[in-house]
């Protein structure tokens, strides 16, 4: 089970996404997200000036009409992250070979040349109205030197934002986004095959590499205190000054690597769930018991208040600021203390925010037939945590519908646990619609009320099929359970474009009807192609085509990097091209 119970490798550093803003909000004035159009008749000169423009939000001067960054090209990095505890659960050190080297997220090797690696990872919105269908699009993964790895990682992969909740409780008056409060936790798997060289004279890579049983390498990482440079004064000067700088969202990350295993999902975490109620969300962690090896281990990195926001937004890189300080925290099980431990206020970071508690006998028996619970008073006041017995997870989170859905029917697989084990019980899991962000349920899928899961079952599955009824757009399916798990879906428009001129495709039409979108509310990808260049875009249709084909679509290479662009889209660039 990945990170928790095998060799693992800690991190912390830097974390920093330079994600565009401009089509979180403006999504009814200006422009339509789900059909990738400008809906205003302002000229293009207008409406890119409208979005650089002050804006008024929060009942106050709020960055600009596109956002805190409107240049922002979605590149996802870590920034001076470094090795800073390693070994065996139980045997955690911060000394070896490892300690200090640099662990870098790769981009994407091109899938026709197999050049590269090529940019970073990039980090998109499946709804980008939404605050919950985060992901990020990874193309590797690499600790050590630039020109001489220790660990060599290339390989496509996608993770997704989990255990989203808002763990700091930061001033109402910051001059930033309410994410700077917030916590996510991505989960990213490699197969093993996309393990391209390792140092084994690295006795934790030796180890890591030859774990019994081992599909690949697993990456948890857990970022937060996220806040762009500039402030809403800074980013109006530089854009009336014509800099027209990106305004990256900056914070600090924390990880752990380990060996990922069969049965358990790619992109979430395993383990049984501890909820942190008091804040909203609620933040989340995890527990897992090993009784081979007598270990209870906690993954409290997202589960426990930071003390504070950083002073210097721009100090993401410094050493961590504390959590708040609880005291020794008290696990507890069917009304009796098992063990108490020290959650490291100041320097949890160090060991990945995972702890190795022992435990035997009587007291696992106790730890795995009753709730976890974790308790601890201190100066930092009263820190109740519980777990939520029940937990439904899955690798299913963001689903392109029309793209990467069936829409004769799609099975989606969950894992269900009660207390990390098997259900004790015949239980009911109820499915329900939702809109995933801001705009209205187009209700496009049809999918059963409730599943009925059988005592003993460690999963279930169910089929989610397409409704011609429901519009494009996107949906959620909600799952009750646990943390209330859900599943997001978007749905392409089809059929929506305007009628082809009589004289076939001509650089107008596909300008207003496919490009111009992308033109006005991503500039950052016109600094490399104009798209309102007609000269430009024709000299480069051969990259352009390669980008939007179904063969990129699952690197950070693919174009648009936000996915936003509908298959008819895609189908009328090509016919552009090769008329």
């Amino acid at each position: 089970m990945s990170y928790l119970n095998g060799p693992r490798i800690n991190f912390w550093g830097g974390f920093q996404t330079n994600v565009c803003t401009t089509n979180n909000s403006e999504y009814d004035e200006r422009i339509d997200v789900v059909h990738t159009t400008v809906t205003d008749k302002m000229t293009d000169a207008q409406i890119v000036d409208y979005f650089r423009m002050p804006a008024t939000r929060k009942g106050a001067n709020y960055y600009t009409n596109g956002g805190w960054n409107y240049y922002g090209d979605h590149g996802v990095q870590f920034i001076e992250a470094k090795v800073s505890s390693s070994g065996r659960p139980g045997q955690i050190t911060e000394d070896g070979a490892l300690m200090g080297m640099p662990v870098y997220l790769l981009g994407s090797l091109d899938p026709i040349s197999g050049q590269g690696p090529h940019g970073s990872a990039v980090m998109v919105d499946i709804d980008p109205t939404s605050s919950q269908s985060t992901q990020i699009f990874v193309g590797g993964l690499q600790i050590g030197p630039v020109d001489k790895p220790a660990l060599l990682i290339h390989g496509d992969s996608v993770c997704h934002s989990r255990f989203l909740g808002l763990r700091l409780e930061a001033p109402e008056t910051v001059d930033a986004p309410g994410s700077c409060k917030a916590n996510g936790t991505f989960q990213v798997t490699f197969p093993i095959e996309a393990v391209k060289s390792h140092d084994a004279s690295i006795p934790i890579l030796k180890d890591l590499m030859g774990t019994p049983g081992i599909k690949g390498i697993v990456m948890r990482f857990s970022v937060f205190e996220c806040m762009p440079y500039m402030t809403t004064r800074e980013l109006q000067a530089d854009y009336a000054a014509h800099h027209n700088s990106s305004n990256p969202s900056s914070g600090h990350v924390i990880g752990s690597i380990g060996p990922a295993f069969e049965g358990e999902p790619d992109t979430v975490p395993p383990g049984r769930l501890l909820q942190n109620s008091s804040l909203p969300g609620p933040a989340s962690g995890l527990a897992l018991l090993n009784e081979e090896k007598g270990l209870l281990t906690l993954d409290v990195v997202s589960l426990v208040q930071k003390a504070a926001l950083r002073a210097d937004r721009r100090g993401f890189t410094d050493t961590i600021g504390p959590n708040l300080d609880f005291g020794d925290l008290t696990v507890s099980a069917g009304g009796k203390a098992i063990a108490t431990f020290d959650p490291l206020p100041t320097r949890y970071f160090v060991h990945g925010g995972v702890f190795d508690i022992p435990v035997a006998g009587d007291e696992i028996k106790t730890l795995k037939a009753n709730p976890i619970s974790l308790a601890g008073v201190g100066p930092g006041g009263t820190l109740a945590v519980d777990e939520a017995p029940l937990r439904i997870y899955g690798d299913a989170r963001n689903i392109y519908w029309n793209q990467d859905g069936d829409p004769l029917g799609m099975e989606i697989t969950m894992h269900i646990r009660y207390l990390g084990g098997p259900l004790l019980d015949d239980t009911v899991v109820t499915l329900s619609g939702d809109k995933t962000g801001v705009l209205e349920n187009p209700g496009f899928l049809s999918f059963p009320p409730n599943v009925h899961v059988s005592r003993g079952a460690q999963t279930f599955a169910f089929t989610v099929s397409g409704n011609s009824a429901g519009g494009p757009g996107f949906e959620a399916i909600t799952l009750s359970g646990g943390s209330g798990t859900f599943i997001n879906f978007r749905k392409y428009p089809t059929g929506d474009l305007p009628e082809l001129p009589a004289e076939g495709l001509t650089w107008d039409y596909v300008y207003e009807n496919v490009l111009r979108y992308f033109y006005v509310v991503f500039p950052a990808m016109s600094m490399r192609i104009p798209l309102n260049d007609e000269n430009t875009v024709k000299a480069t249709g051969d990259v352009i085509l390669q980008r939007v084909s179904r063969q990129y679509r699952a690197t950070t290479l693919c174009m648009p990097l936000t996915r936003a662009m509908s298959p008819e889209r895609a189908d009328i660039l090509e016919k552009f091209f090769n008329q």
